[in-house]
């Protein structure tokens, strides 16, 4: 499986913009919104000139499956926060996501000389214990409560520390990153 993550192009607005209104990403996203071309577009353009955050599709065997995010780049406390979807449903459960993240984390702390990554996550969410697995640790003095829909949420933070990467016998770098 050839797993490669593009900077978006204006050609992966629509499908991005398709799978970010389905219910089935949203669920454990902040929002649910309906996204209009325009809005899109005004997206696109506001972060294709934002420093502060980095956005790829997810591609496999050439097939743009999903997009993964980086934001709140922050150089001078050396942060930044992630977050990703699979949009196309058939790659959901595959492994990609562990792949992905261990390419991630190579890059924010090698490219980017970055030394933390956070990600906040409702606590229903499956993917909490992905990060776990992926050496991630929870700080609980950062969990707060989210309204979305008129319920109340958990959210969960995970910090994954530059000193504390743990590389896994499946971190075998076949995640090629294309952000320039």
């Amino acid at each position: 499986m050839d797993i490669q993550l593009n900077k978006i192009r204006k050609e992966d607005l629509e499908l991005l913009r398709q799978w970010r209104m389905k219910e089935n990403v949203t669920k454990y996203m902040f929002t649910d919104p309906y996204i209009s071309t325009e809005e899109q577009i005004i997206w696109y353009d506001r972060i294709s000139n934002d420093s502060s955050r980095i956005d790829f599709t997810i591609n496999v065997d050439g097939k743009v499956i999903g997009h993964y995010y980086i934001t709140d780049i922050d150089d001078e406390i050396k942060e930044c926060q992630v977050g990703f979807y699979i949009g196309d449903d058939t790659y959901r459960g595959k492994g990609i996501y562990t792949s992905v993240q261990m390419a991630i984390n190579r890059f924010v702390f090698s490219e980017l000389k970055l030394s933390k990554i956070v990600v906040y996550s409702f606590a229903d969410n499956p993917n909490c214990k992905k990060y776990q697995t992926l050496g991630f640790f929870e700080d609980k003095s950062k969990d707060k409560k989210y309204i979305k829909n008129n319920v109340e949420h958990i959210v969960k933070c995970y910090v994954l520390n530059k000193e504390q990467v743990i590389y896994k016998a499946y971190d075998n770098n076949n995640v090629i990153i294309n952000y320039r």
